[in-house]
Order: structure tokens, then C-alpha cells, then sequence
């Protein structure tokens, strides 16, 4: 919440953000190590792309949480 609120996140819309997620995913741990769960999916998602990209003869780079790749791909 703290972060959130640091980025001008008011605790209303938190909240509502935070009780739409455990209605739509009630046994989803948000706070019990979601974030490396959460990373690592990301990290397997980004390499399923750029594999993807390889099949296609279409160049990727990873870029945080984002692929590059030339502007007609």
C-alpha cells in the first residue's frame, strides 16, 4: 500500500483494485510471495517470445518487462 500511495494511488482505489483481484482469484496469495512467483512467470513468458520470435526469423531483445523487436514485427 505504502508504494502505491507513493505514486499517488489514493487507499480507495487500492482497495478496489486489491478486492476485485481476490474475488476474481480468491486462493491467489497476494502477499505471501507472490512477487517471485509473479517474476518468475514473467521471465518464462519473455522466453517463450523471443523462442517464439527465433521461429519466425524475427529478432527480440528483452527490455525489463517488454520485448523489442524491428518495427514491421
Amino acid at each position: 500500500m505504502t508504494a502505491c500511495n507513493s505514486t499517488g494511488m489514493t487507499t480507495k482505489a487500492f482497495e478496489t483494485i486489491e478486492n476485485a483481484m481476490l474475488k476474481r482469484f480468491p486462493k491467489l496469495d497476494l502477499y505471501k510471495g507472490w512477487g517471485l512467483h509473479a517474476q518468475n512467470l514473467e521471465g518464462r513468458i519473455l522466453k517463450y517470445v523471443l523462442l517464439e520470435g527465433i521461429k519466425e526469423d524475427i529478432v527480440g531483445l528483452s527490455v525489463h518487462d517488454a520485448i523489442a523487436v524491428q518495427q514491421q514485427h
